[in-house]
């Protein structure tokens, strides 16, 4: 398997647990039809779905993996990032901030 094709599919693996729809998705990316499409992780739409895997990797640090818990984070209005992540990360300013942020809470 390329790396291409290890991306695309880690990407569709966190979108699934972080409960995004195709939609979102796209919105995240920056590109229509992910479905039909493998990811250069030298591309635009390739390094905002590392960082959307990112995200999905720190959530899941972050409480053990419970998925509940992930997707009503994503879900629920953050005083923190200042939005709703869900919809905060389908504009690349909003995912490089809840990925920062998730990052940050790591570290600490």
């Amino acid at each position: 398997m390329n790396n291409n094709a290890v991306l695309t599919k880690a990407t569709m693996h966190a979108a699934t647990q972080l409960g995004l729809t195709q939609y979102q998705l796209e919105q995240v990316l920056g590109q229509n039809q992910t479905t039909t499409i493998e990811l250069d992780p030298d591309s635009k739409p390739g390094k905002k779905a590392l960082l959307l895997i990112q995200i999905f990797k720190s959530l899941d640090a972050l409480n053990g993996g419970d998925l509940e818990w992930i997707q009503h984070f994503m879900c629920s209005q953050n005083q923190i990032t200042g939005g709703v992540p869900i919809e905060q990360i389908q504009n690349e300013i909003g995912l490089v901030k809840v990925q920062k942020y998730l990052q940050d809470l790591l570290i600490k």
